[in-house]
């Protein structure tokens, strides 16, 4: 295999894990039983003409979403002993760049170089995948988030500086009287929230309760915004006085309880920014340091750290790990599953 591994994606009890070597294939391996034995090759998923860029496993449905720069997705499906692909009208001119599927994986969303977002649902009368755009952007859309608690709600990050979060309420698939935090039935495409960043935005989550937003960007900062009353702050970068060359964080992916994520040996070294007057971490997703004498149950309270320019945070390494039951985990990479120390 590559030295590089484009994307990758777990299924469900993370015995099987699908990566792109950074080419057209997706390659599906089997874990093995213990850390000392070699991973099996199972399948290789051939269809796309150019990089794949990102693949979602379905953990309900079992089904695989692999997008490329050749403007394409895929919905596999395993039948017997195959998978098989199905492609998705996606209908746009430039890359594909990224994918997720909702809370009830009856939609995914596909965000591309094309400035739109396509939300995807499965035409059961014609038996393939179309697509519905949100075209909102001036800029490439490089990562999505379906808020967990709900299939209508979603958030993208995108390369104008903005994150934004819409609705993809969709009647036909989601039915009538869907309610959310932001009302019941949102037209679809409706712009709930924007929030401006000073970098290209590289990645967007939410929390597993759905309330807190979290987004990275190219200036080496993470954002956080409340899904409730809407306030945003800034977190510091990794130094108190960056240079232009400082690296970004490349991904803030949602870190369940019960659950580990490392940085990979000689790659991205997050730090988790932790409050030196009260020992707590800023917020509840951030990692909290052991060494801190007050665990982590509530917001720091001190004037000082509300403002993004404070000096008022010390960085806990990134091999520290939080005890908290909603967390981040910052350009994180783990390849240990369930019973490995990752």
């Amino acid at each position: 295999m590559a030295d590089q591994v484009t994307c990758h994606a777990w299924n469900a009890d993370r015995t099987l894990l699908a990566v792109c070597p950074n080419n057209n294939e997706v390659l599906i391996f089997q874990k093995p039983s213990q850390p000392e034995e070699t991973w099996t090759k199972l399948y290789t998923l051939k269809e796309h003409d150019a990089l794949v860029t990102e693949i979602a496993w379905a953990p309900k449905t079992n089904r695989i979403i692999t997008t490329s720069q050749d403007r394409n997705a895929y919905v596999w499906s395993f039948e017997g002993d195959v998978w098989k692909p199905m492609l998705v009208i996606l209908r746009i001119s430039a890359a594909a760049t990224s994918v997720k599927w909702c809370a009830d994986e009856r939609k995914f969303a596909v965000g591309s170089g094309a400035k739109v977002l396509a939300v995807c649902n499965h035409d059961e009368a014609n038996n393939f995948w179309v697509s519905k755009q949100m075209k909102q952007f001036t800029s490439t859309v490089s990562s999505v988030a379906w808020d967990p608690t709900s299939s209508v709600i979603i958030a993208t990050a995108c390369t104008d500086y903005k994150c934004r979060i819409f609705s993809a309420y969709m009647k036909g698939v989601d039915g009538k009287n869907v309610e959310t935090r932001w009302g019941k039935d949102p037209k679809f495409g409706t712009l709930f929230l924007e929030v401006a960043s000073l970098g290209w935005v590289r990645d967007v989550a939410f929390d597993a309760t759905g309330t807190t937003l979290a987004f990275a960007s190219q200036n080496s900062t993470i954002g956080f915004v409340d899904g409730a009353s809407h306030p945003f702050f800034e977190l510091p970068s990794r130094s108190p006085n960056p240079a232009p060359s400082s690296t970004p964080y490349p991904s803030i992916p949602h870190s369940p309880p019960a659950t580990h994520a490392a940085a990979p040996p000689g790659g991205f070294s997050p730090l988790a920014p932790v409050c030196k007057h009260t020992g707590l971490s800023v917020r509840a997703p951030m990692p909290q340091s052991p060494r801190a004498a007050t665990p982590p149950s509530r917001s720091c309270a001190s004037q000082k750290c509300r403002s993004p320019k404070s000096s008022s945070f010390r960085m806990a390494p990134w091999w520290v790990w939080a005890t908290t039951t909603t967390r981040f985990s910052l350009g994180a990479l783990a390849l240990g599953g369930p019973g490995w120390a990752s």
